[in-house]
This record gives structure tokens, sequence and C-alpha cells, in this order.
């Protein structure tokens, strides 16, 4: 008895009062059919004294009250237009293609431009902002083809921006993608140009490119935030110019092709993730140098690089990459072949620096590249596991103490490390043992103080890595040399030398400069405490120098012979 009375009470509240029930109020607007924007066949308009749609005494402006345009109706905007509070139902579409005809979103309550259905914003025009704050809230889809966006934008979740056609697009405002941005270029042009205008994106982004495209700035400032996901899909390039392009700790740049992304304007501590994958990716070295980003890389099987694994090349000309800031990740699919994958790649002339911060591999991989030296970093999957893969190993002196610290990138069953010394490189004792992690497949780190270091001749050290079954293996040699005058700033061995003269650096702000015996410069390099090495492989056999400077200043040169 209560439903049927409470059901009635609806049905006589549709009848008699519909702007109670449907939030009408007097001088709203709708649309009644398709047709252009000024004509008033075009709409009808509600009057609150007969509770009732009447034909529209004229085009709706943002004096009167809500613009609705209905599901199967599109709107065309022939000539200029000021408005506010306009809804585009779902299937409903408001045409802004008609040249010289801007749209004017004059500030009101709410959103001044509501969009469930399809907003078209080509032919040039401008979509003008009035008013305090105008703002537009996609819903549904916005195809924005050319012209001028001046009102500040939002795509929410499930809402569509396509980005399309051979115009630019210039953006004066701030637009905030939560849902799917689909950029296509078709045979020119097709940027987005930045004037005071800044892009947040939250969702993805995918990039459709048929031809080059990216962001310009011909004046003002703009800027480009990405805490989602960037997708390119094609081999086409994708460039910044000079517009402030930052890849957030929550943002992915993926895909293939280049990022072409220049230096000073680029802020890096997201993901980088070729392919979709598999696939290759080429970037600029400003992309990690003096960043912090993680590298993801797949391998899949054994058909290459780009199909069978993923790759990042760096193409930027005659620039080191320098990887000390950047994490890497590695996963695989465990059908993967037993072989070398060349994963990174510097392209431009350069060479690879530093040491990953971090490093994860699947066990059973190991890892290969020299800092400083190689082009390549190379994961080989090996046919046994390894008990350790090893990282750093470094041996520092401060204040007649020798600091040890090192770091493996795997572990596989590993009970401990023995530190191990000699004064005379070859009779090594145990110093201490250090407990290890025992199984991981990240980064661990180690280290070891040497209170009572020999400060009058050259201490040698090194690592013993024994497994929970007894078996060893041992690490490199690191060296601290001490002489009459105190701790010797570079130490190069060995001496004579066949490939790698490796440089064990005590000092700061250590610059070592390889020359001949005329004085001509072979190698210059700027160096940190630490462990190095000059790659003389090439070099005729013969006499060189090795000059070491510090803060500028000569403090010695030592005679290498190259056999």
């Amino acid at each position: 008895m209560n439903q049927t009375f409470t059901y009635l009470k609806t049905v006589i509240a549709a009848l008699l009062f519909p702007a109670l029930l449907f939030g009408q109020a007097d001088g709203d607007y709708r649309s009644a059919a398709t047709g252009n924007w000024g004509t008033l066949a075009t709409w009808e308009r509600y009057d609150g004294g007969s509770s009732s749609w009447l034909a529209a005494p004229s085009a709706p402006t943002s004096a009167d009250g809500v613009i609705t345009i209905r599901a199967g109706h599109t709107v065309t905007i022939a000539a200029a237009v000021t408005a506010d509070q306009v809804v585009v139902d779902a299937g409903g579409t408001l045409n802004n293609n008609t040249v010289s005809a801007n749209l004017t979103l004059n500030d009101g309550a709410g959103d001044d431009l509501t969009v469930n259905g399809t907003y078209l914003l080509r032919a040039l025009n401008t979509l003008v902002g009035s008013g305090v704050a105008p703002s537009v809230l996609v819903n549904g889809t916005f195809d924005w083809f050319s012209g001028t966006l001046q009102v500040a934008t939002s795509i929410a979740n499930g809402g569509i921006l396509n980005l399309d056609l051979a115009f630019d697009k210039n953006l004066q405002t701030t637009l905030t993608n939560n849902g799917t941005v689909n950029w296509t270029t078709i045979t020119s042009s097709g940027s987005i140009a930045f004037n005071n205008g800044s892009f947040i994106n939250n969702g993805t982004i995918n990039e459709l490119f048929g031809i080059n495209a990216g962001f310009t700035l011909p004046a003002g400032t703009g800027s480009f935030v990405n805490n989602g996901i960037f997708n390119k899909t094609t081999v086409r390039t994708f460039f910044n110019n000079t517009v402030s392009f930052t890849n957030s700790a929550s943002g992915t740049l993926k895909g293939i092709g280049t990022y072409n992304l220049n230096n000073f304007t680029v802020t890096n501590v997201g993901n980088i993730a070729p392919g979709n994958s598999p696939g290759l990716m080429t970037t600029s070295a400003y992309m990690v140098t003096t960043e912090s980003p993680t590298i993801r890389i797949e391998i899949l099987d054994g058909s290459g690089p780009g199909t069978g694994h993923d790759k990042l090349d760096f193409n930027t000309a005659a620039t080191n990459v320098d990887v000390s800031g950047t994490s890497l990740i590695v996963t695989e699919n465990t059908s993967s072949p037993l072989q070398a994958y060349t994963i990174i790649e510097n392209t431009g002339g350069g060479v690879i620096t530093g040491n990953f911060a971090a490093v994860t591999i699947p066990l059973g991989y190991s890892i290969t590249y020299t800092p400083g030296v190689s082009t390549t970093v190379v994961v080989t999957k090996l046919a046994v596991t390894l008990p350790a893969v090893w990282g750093d190993f470094t041996a520092i002196a401060r204040n007649n103490q020798v600091n040890l610290t090192w770091k493996t990138l795997q572990e596989n069953n590993v009970s401990d490390f023995v530190v191990e010394y000699s004064t005379n490189g070859r009779d090594f004792s145990p110093l201490t043992t250090v407990a290890a992690a025992g199984n991981s497949s990240s980064v661990q780190q180690y280290q070891y103080t040497h209170n009572l270091p020999d400060v009058q001749r050259t201490n040698y050290y090194r690592i013993r890595q024994t497994d929970m079954d007894g078996k060893s293996a041992i690490s490199a040699v690191r060296l601290v040399k001490f002489g009459k005058a105190g701790l010797v700033a570079v130490t190069a061995l060995p001496n004579p030398v066949r490939d790698r003269l490796q440089l064990s650096v005590q000092a700061d702000h250590i610059r070592v400069v390889l020359t001949d015996l005329s004085g001509r410069t072979i190698e210059t390099r700027n160096l940190q405490p630490g462990n190095h090495e000059l790659n003389m492989s090439q070099l005729a056999p013969g006499m060189y120098q090795l000059v070491v400077f510090q803060n500028d200043k000569l403090i010695e040169t030592q005679k290498i012979m190259k056999q």
C-alpha cells in the first residue's frame, strides 16, 4: 500500500511539476533539434510559470540558465557565442567547427562546460575564458583538432581527448588528463604549442604519429608533467623543444621510437620502459644523466633487440650517459634461451659512465658493463645459477683508515663474505667475516673499515665469498697505497699494461691526462674516489705518461709502459 502510494506521488510530480523532478529552472535551455546555435528552432526554453518547455524566444547566452545539448542532437556554433553552464549529454555533440566562431565561457557556478557526449574544437577557433576561473570537464569525448584552448580543462577518468589532424594546437591554460589522450598526426604538424600553458597527465597518452611531433614554445612558458603513462606506439620522434618536461615517480615513458628530450628541461625520477613489450626505444642521454629514473627491461625470447627483448638506445651526439642515479630492473620469460642480451647502448658516440644505483636481474643472469669504457650493458642468461653476481667493490682511505664497500647484484645460497688483506699482493689473511643476505635478486650493500692499514706501504684487499655448501669465489683486488709523503692520490696497475690500466683514486677532484712522450693528449678523465680503468688495448706498444691533477694543480706524473 505504501509502495503504491509513493509511486503515484512520483508520477503526479512528474506530470504536474517536472522541474522539481528533473531540476529544470526558469530560463534553462535545451536542444530541440540538430542545428546552428543561433537558430531559434534549435532550442527550447523552460518556462517556470507553466512548468513546460516552450519554443525559444532567442538563442541562449551566458545570461540564461543551464544550456543542455541532448542525445541525438548536434549543435553547431556558426558565429561567436558567449555561454555558461553548457552540458553536452551522452550522445549529443557541440560542434565548434566554423571559422571565426569562438566559444566564450563566462564563468558561473560549477563547470562552465560539461561534456558527457562530444565537443569538437576546430577551424582555428578559440575556447575563450571569461570571468574568474572558467572550467571544462570532459566525461565523454573532446575532439581537439585545431585552435586554441584558453579554459582550464580536465579529462575525467573514462574521458577521451583526441588530438587529430595536421594542425597545431595552442595551449594557453592548464590541461589535466585523468583519462585517455589519443594523439594522431598525419602528414604535417599536429604539435602542441605552449604559451604559458601546462599539461598534466595522470592517465594515458597514446602517441599515434604519422609524422614527428611534440611540444613547441613560441611564447611564454610551458610545462608538461607525466604522472601516468606516455605510450609511444610508432617509430616517429616525440620532442619537447624547450618545454619543461617532468616524468614523476609515478610516471612511465614506454613504447618504441624516439623520445628526443632537451638538456636542462628534463626532470626524470620515473620509469623508462621500452616496448609494450618487447620494443626498441631511443632517447636522449639527458633522460638519465643527473637524473634518477628506473629502467625496466623485459626479455621474452632470443630473437633479438626490439623483437625478443627490450632495448634502450641513447643517441645524444658525443655525450656520455651517467647511470649512477639510475635503477635497472630486468624481468624474463622463463623460456628465454641461454645467451647474452644487449639491453642498453650508447649509440651517440659516448660511453656509459657510473655504476647503477640499484640492479635487479633474474637469478641465473649476470650483468656486464665497464663504467667509462663500455658503450653497452649486457645481461647474460647462464646455464647455472651463480652463487653471487658482484657489483662495485671500492677501497677508499680516510684519516689513515680504509673503508671497504662492496655490492652484490644477486645472491643464491651465499653464506658470508671474508675480507682478506695483504701488503705484498700475494699472501692474504682474513680481517673479518660479514654475513651475507643469502638469497636475493636485488642489490645488497656491505661495508667494513680497516682501522690499522700499513701507512708506509701498499695495502691490498679482496673479498672471499663463501656459499652455504662451502664453495668459495674471490673478488677483484683493490689497493690503497701510502708513501713517504702520505696517501698516494692515484695508483695505476698493472705497469707494464697490456689492455686495461686500473686506477685506484684516493682523493677528491682528480683529473688524469694520458699522453704519449711527445705530450699529445690521448685521453682526459675527471675521476671521483674509487676504482676506474683506462682502455689502452688499441694503443701502440711503448711508453706513455699519466699526468695527475688535483683541483687543476699538477701533483704527479707516472710513466706507463704499454706492451
